[in-house]
């Protein structure tokens, strides 16, 4: 990779590291409660009670057109070839980041939620950005639009503690690096894409580490979705050299293994409350990390947990790029295998989790006035 690139991303990202903080910052003090709806939520039960407001995805979005600009005016030299790609992409995060403001501000049906979604994959979809695996249209249209609207759901469930969902979605951009730079894609733009991503995390985890005074809300949990969802189609479910006949299973494995903390988290999530006949998409305190939570370790804790989990698997995908050629059916059966085995712990972590939490409500129960008046 030429030096100049090295230099680029580097003070691009120092400088959206600086842009985010200082957006974040001005919004904390003028907007103390913009986005703030625990108080008046329908139906949803919130981990924090407390009123802070939601403005992280301003600077997200900030960041996200600034990162197509530079790109634009400094690194052009591949913008003809993803040019339609990145349109998409940018048509589909504004409609998230619209979604995300009306949901923030006025708490939007569910129908409209999934509506809204839904374009989001089609705005991906009808320019060129789509899954390629089976070589049937309809099939690999439904797929792509299923992983778009399951990300953006995966990535607003997620967001459900301090510092959460900022830390993991910053090890799925890291991962697109270290893929993108282990097949030599250094100049590509979802480079500086995710560059430009990850100082805007890292700045917004500034004030969103525990204890939090903002939240990304559903504002910055869909834009992020939209795009980790973008980017992904982009640089894991298809490889960008043409001709390759690759086996079906690696072009899987890669997209799971990054994404594998949202994943194993809407899965569970999604799994335990089917189970109790109870809607998946409706708040709870009933998320892995809450789970963590249940079982003696503190938010931050929790947080260098699932974070390290993303990170580890973040620098497993940049290693299997690495030796793509050797990334077969059976490392890939060996990969998803493991990923299953991490899922398991997790159900495992779930229902310790859930008695534990029970059993510390139960003794609350009985030392309440209430309790001691009945006896």
């Amino acid at each position: 990779m030429p030096f100049g690139l090295i230099v680029l991303y580097a003070v691009f990202f120092l400088c959206s590291v600086l842009f985010s903080w200082l957006i974040n910052s001005l919004l904390y003090r003028f907007s103390r409660t913009l986005g703030g709806r625990q108080r008046n939520h329908r139906h949803v039960i919130r981990w924090s009670s407390s009123l802070k407001p939601s403005v992280g995805g301003f600077s997200f979005y900030m960041l996200l057109l600034l990162s197509m600009l530079v790109h634009m005016f400094f690194v052009h030299e591949e913008i003809h070839d993803t040019g339609p790609q990145l349109q998409g992409l940018f048509l589909a995060c504004t409609l998230g980041f619209v979604l995300g403001l009306a949901d923030d501000a006025y708490d939007t049906i569910p129908l409209l939620k999934f509506s809204v979604q839904l374009l989001c994959g089609f705005a991906l979809l009808l320019t060129g950005t789509a899954i390629a695996l089976t070589g049937h249209p309809l099939l690999d249209g439904a797929l792509t639009l299923f992983w778009v609207v399951g990300m953006m759901n995966a990535i607003n469930m997620l967001d459900n503690m301090d510092g959460v969902a900022a830390t993991v979605c910053f090890f799925v951009l890291s991962g697109f690096l270290l893929v993108l730079a282990a097949r030599g894609l250094m100049a590509e733009p979802y480079v500086l894409i995710s560059v430009g991503m990850m100082g805007a995390l890292l700045g917004f985890l500034r004030l969103n580490w525990k204890p939090a005074r903002i939240y990304m809300g559903d504002t910055g949990s869909q834009l992020l979705g939209v795009c980790l969802a973008g980017l992904g189609l982009s640089v894991l479910w298809n490889h960008p050299e043409q001709g390759i006949q690759a086996p079906y299973l690696r072009y899987v494995a890669l997209p799971v293994l990054v994404f594998v903390v949202p994943l194993i988290d809407i899965g569970t999530v999604t799994l335990w409350r089917l189970s109790r006949r109870q809607s998946p998409f409706v708040g709870g305190r009933d998320h892995i990390s809450h789970h963590l939570v249940y079982l003696g370790l503190s938010e931050r804790q929790v947080v260098f947990v699932l974070g390290g989990l993303s990170a580890v698997a973040a620098v497993a995908a940049g290693a299997l790029c690495l030796r793509w050629d050797r990334f077969t059916d059976t490392v890939a059966v060996l990969v998803l295998g493991i990923l299953f085995v991490v899922f398991l712990a997790m159900q495992f972590v779930y229902y310790l989790g859930k008695h534990r939490s029970h059993a510390h409500a139960g003794q609350e129960l009985s030392g309440s006035p209430a309790a001691l008046e009945s006896k």
